[in-house]
């Protein structure tokens, strides 16, 4: 007896799986390009604002023209001749004062009128103008992001001819798994009832 007819339903599963095994690789490498799944896609806007804002404050004084004269009285000391030269000396004394600055539009003078006898100070002082300004600055950063996020739902398509030969492929396997079981008297071995 043949050696392949004492077993015959190993050697059509061995059969089956050395069939899967080549055909399998090569059917599950021609599948088709898969579908995008998620984009992300990200927009930044950034923008920097900055406000310079200033304030000014003028302080401004009018011109000063200023005179001060004081009456230097006569020296009395009680005695006569002791009053003349006292006089004479403080006269000749203060007659040296006589000063006088000029800067600008600006000036002062001190000096002694012997023939009024009084003792003159005079300033002139011109128009001052001060500035004061603050500057304030504001700053503004402002940062925008948009995230937008692109998702497809793939809509399942299944070509024809992939639906066909898949019910075929399973009849086939259906077809002979149910003629294999009718079948499974011959394979096995006959008891003998002697």
């Amino acid at each position: 007896m043949n050696k392949y007819a004492k077993w015959p339903i190993v050697y059509w599963f061995a059969f089956l799986f050395l069939l899967s095994s080549i055909l399998a690789p090569v059917l599950l490498s021609c599948g088709r390009k898969p579908m995008p799944g998620e984009n992300n896609k990200e927009i930044r806007n950034d923008s920097l604002f900055v406000q310079n804002d200033s304030s000014q404050v003028i302080d401004r004084n009018m011109a000063v023209i200023d005179s001060l004269k004081t009456v230097i009285g006569a020296v009395q000391t009680g005695r006569k001749d002791c009053d003349s030269i006292c006089q004479a000396t403080v006269d000749r004394l203060l007659s040296q004062i006589n000063t006088q600055k000029t800067s600008g539009n600006n000036s002062y003078g001190f000096y002694y009128d012997a023939y009024k006898k009084t003792l003159v100070a005079y300033a002139k002082l011109a128009e001052t103008i001060n500035k004061t300004t603050n500057v304030a600055k504001a700053r503004h950063q402002t940062t925008t992001v948009y995230k937008t996020t692109t998702r497809t739902v793939p809509v399942p398509y299944t070509p024809a001819y992939m639906k066909y030969s898949a019910w075929f492929g399973w009849a086939a396997a259906a077809f002979f798994i149910i003629r294999a079981y009718l079948k499974r008297s011959l394979w096995l071995p006959k008891s003998s009832t002697t």
